[in-house]
């Protein structure tokens, strides 16, 4: 039979790759991105300057006013 995901030296040998193999990578890859993000923050800052509101309220589409006018013909009452 093969040895369980769980037994001692499976156990070992996952952590001693995970030390020499995956950590070095990771660091890497977070080095990477850290550098990246920082170069797109100073980016930002100055775009932000020119902030303007816009309104997001404003009249309904006609499909609306269609629908619940359909809605309300088709009711049927007793």
């Amino acid at each position: 039979m093969a040895k369980g995901l769980r037994a001692k030296s499976k156990v070992r040998a996952r952590g001693i790759k995970r030390k020499a193999i995956f950590d070095p990578v990771e660091q890497a890859r977070l080095n990477r991105l850290s550098k990246k993000l920082e170069v797109k923050t100073d980016g930002d800052a100055m775009m932000q300057d020119g902030d303007k509101k816009i309104s997001t309220s404003g009249p309904r589409s006609d499909k609306h006013k269609k629908r619940l006018a359909k809605q309300k013909r088709s009711k049927t009452t007793f």
